[in-house]
């Protein structure tokens, strides 16, 4: 027998098994290649259906996760998929027997076929990727911008998971000796772990209310674990036919771009792969069609089964336990119900898989180690969350604190930016320390039983380090002290410099965005005037102007969006331009002036020729005028210049026209006033054919401007504006 771990034929030989499965799995990778970038090609077509406007907006900056979104989770199905079909002959008597008698021995025949499945995978992925590319770059050339880099990381990123996926599903294979057996243990050991780790942790938060749940050790971090990942995606994207199971805050698929994340991948891949190894080389041939290598495998998987339905209940208990509440009794009265239903799950489990009722012996004897699996269950928590909070250390045994925020969820994502800047930065302080120590100590002395203990305060994040380790946790800070601490960070430098930590206008991972109509092209300015705003501010007036009156969305017009990567992680930033940034809220009036000069001549001519050459009315066309007032709420004031039934401009009658005539004539002598926010402003949204000078149309025109100018001082157009009711249609037949 040849000692070796690769053999070439037995390798082509798995490839022509896998072919057909291949081809089919190819036509759902390629279509989800290809949807996205296509659909919003066709949007943009008739959007932008002039070379002007494309000019002026285009291209639009795609991520990778956006031009090929379904990649994940399509490879979640694939790998086991291909692993279980390359593997088949493992639950098949005769084809057991067959391949246990070739040449080769049993580890080169792992290696070979394992091989090629990750041969079919790495094909199948990285094939798709570069033609979600080619189709944004050659269908139509400079609609979509895009990063070659973020789309190999991308596809990078799903490849480990799939080889993660298709490591576990050859471990399976390797135990079972049936499909179904193979299935149910491939999905436990590539879910079962992380979900107890999961749960487990979720007591020990219910165990300790100071423990920060955003800075938890890796390993019960469900961002590292991609599998969960695309399957709280998946949970997300159906939460509107199945709301009730839909995570909170699931993490986003642009995880899959993150290295410690897919280095982390690799390494479950290759544990895998080695117990796979080890258990198909130890697999005797007499395994197949039998559920499990032996009766004590099948027991634990039904086990691990069992244990599974109960953990939700047992987390539901561990809290109560904790709150040490007055309705303990009614909580055991629904742990019976399902420990029962796991006892259920499990005799179902060994009936199914063995299909022997003399099976049902093993279930029986599972039930006590299902029994002390729960009490460890809710033992481990207790202990953890006890071991939590004896760590009360006095304020001078801590050497520095960083300041990672409030205790409120905060989804805004410039919050979540410049909380993450500034908790990098080591602030040493006997007040700041003073307040940590004091602030954990009565969060971890307040009644458990009591829900208002934050009255007169509020939690805090912290990181508190002592004999050279970081400890993160929640404290309690009142009102008062909030205030102290709040100074003390004003005046520390490192702190406030951080709220300056902007990416160089040069970045090439830089994309900017606006909430407004300035085309992309006129967005650098913009940001380098952000820069220049930051640059003439302190760092305390910046500080205030980040956190205070100028980062107040209520008042902001528009916004500025802002995305770069750093540390293989993509950060958002989206800021409000208000007056309180000069250069930013300067250079915005500019670009929107800019913007506006290029589409009023085109306006104005649309204007004058449908006050001159009436057209059939449809819902899909319309006039909206607009009045923006200083001090008063943007688009304050609107008018509609359709009728609710589409018929519009038909009957040469209808006051429309004279109306369209009057203010055609008004907006051409405003046309070369600047626009100025200080004053009264004109916005347009124009929707109809696009009228020749013979009245004659062939498409569609979409155009959105602004006037320096009040059409409410219009006499056909006051009676309308003065309506304080709903803006109604202006009448026309």
């Amino acid at each position: 027998m040849k000692k070796k771990v690769f053999d070439l034929r037995l390798y082509a030989e798995a490839l022509r098994q896998l072919r057909s499965f291949v081809i089919l799995s190819l036509l759902p990778l390629l279509f989800s290649a290809c949807y996205s970038s296509l659909h919003v090609i066709s949007i943009w077509t008739t959007m932008f259906n002039t070379s002007e406007l494309r000019a002026e907006y285009l291209p639009s900056y795609m991520t990778a996760v956006t031009l090929h979104p379904y990649l994940p989770h399509l490879c979640l199905l694939i790998a086991p998929l291909l692993t279980f079909r390359v593997f088949s002959f493992l639950n098949s008597r005769k084809g057991s027997d067959y391949y246990h008698a070739v040449p080769q021995n049993r580890l080169c025949l792992y290696g070979s076929f394992l091989a090629a499945v990750w041969t079919c995978l790495a094909l199948l992925i990285f094939v798709s990727s570069l033609l979600s590319g080619v189709c944004v770059a050659w269908i139509k050339p400079g609609f979509i911008s895009f990063r070659w880099t973020e789309l190999f990381r991308f596809a990078v990123g799903s490849f480990c998971m799939s080889l993660y996926v298709s490591a576990a599903a050859a471990c399976a294979a390797a135990l079972c000796g049936t499909l179904l057996t193979s299935v149910i243990t491939a999905s436990l050991l590539i879910f079962a772990p992380r979900l107890i780790l999961h749960y487990l942790a979720q007591g020990v938060f219910s165990a300790s209310r100071v423990l920060l749940r955003d800075h938890t050790f890796f390993l019960i971090d469900s961002r590292f674990h991609l599998p969960s990942v695309v399957f709280q995606n998946l949970l997300m994207t159906l939460q509107k036919y199945a709301p009730a199971y839909t995570p909170e805050n699931p993490p986003g698929l642009d995880n899959f771009l993150r290295s410690p994340v897919q280095w982390y991948t690799i390494g479950l891949a290759i544990l895998w792969s080695l117990l796979a190894a080890f258990l198909f080389v130890r697999r005797r041939s007499e395994t197949a069609e039998l559920p499990a290598i032996s009766p004590l495998i099948n027991s634990a998987v039904g086990l691990l089964l069992a244990f599974l339905v109960c953990l939700k209940t047992l987390l539901s208990l561990v809290e109560v336990l904790v709150q040490r509440r007055s309705y303990v009794g009614s909580v055991w009265l629904r742990v019976l119900p399902v420990f029962l239903l796991a006892v259920l799950v499990l005799f179902l489990y060994h009936l199914v898989s063995t299909r022997k009722l003399v099976s049902l012996k093993n279930a029986l004897r599972s039930l006590p180690i299902l029994l002390i699996m729960s009490l460890l269950f809710c033992g481990i928590p207790l202990l953890a969350g006890s071991a939590v909070n004896h760590f009360r250390p006095a304020a001078e045994e801590i050497e520095s604190v960083r300041y990672l925020g409030d205790g409120s969820h905060l989804e805004d994502t410039t919050d979540e930016f410049f909380r993450e800047a500034t908790a990098q930065a080591s602030l040493r302080s006997p007040l700041l320390n003073q307040l940590c120590a004091d602030g954990l100590r009565t969060l971890l002395d307040a009644d458990p039983e009591d829900d208002n203990y934050m009255h007169g305060g509020m939690l805090l994040k912290v990181a508190v380090r002592v004999n050279g380790k970081d400890h993160y946790r929640m404290i309690f800070v009142s009102q008062e002290n909030y205030q102290k601490l709040i100074e003390e960070l004003s005046r520390n430098e490192t702190f406030m410099h951080c709220y300056k930590a902007f990416p160089d206008a040069d970045d090439p991972s830089l994309t900017l965005d606006s909430s407004t109509e300035i085309s992309r092209k006129r967005l650098p300015p913009l940001y380098k005037a952000l820069l220049k705003d930051a640059v003439a501010s302190s760092d305390t007036d910046w500080y205030h102007l980040i956190r205070g009156e100028g980062a107040n969305k209520e008042s902001a017009l528009e916004y500025l969006s802002i995305r770069f990567q750093e540390n293989d992680e993509i950060k958002r930033l989206m800021l409000p331009i208000t007056p309180h940034f000069p250069a930013l809220w300067n250079a915005f009036w500019e670009a929107r002036e800019q913007n506006a000069r290029q589409y009023r001549p085109l306006l104005l001519t649309q204007l004058e020729r449908l006050s001159r050459f009436p057209i059939s009315g449809s819902s899909e066309y319309g006039i909206i005028l607009s009045i923006s007032r200083p001090g008063e709420e943007p688009d304050s004031q609107r008018v509609f210049l359709t009728n609710s039934n589409g018929a519009w401009l038909v009957n040469h009658s209808d006051p429309a026209e004279a109306i369209l005539a009057e203010l055609a004539d008004y907006l051409r002598e405003k046309s070369d006033t600047p626009l100025d926010p200080n004053q009264p402003l004109t916005e347009i949204n124009y929707v109809a054919p696009l009228l020749e000078t013979d009245g004659s149309s062939s498409q569609r025109c979409s155009l959105h401007t602004f006037f320096c100018a009040d059409v409410s001082l219009l006499p056909a157009l006051a009676p309308y504006f003065a309506s304080v009711e709903e803006p109604q249609p202006i009448p026309v037949n």
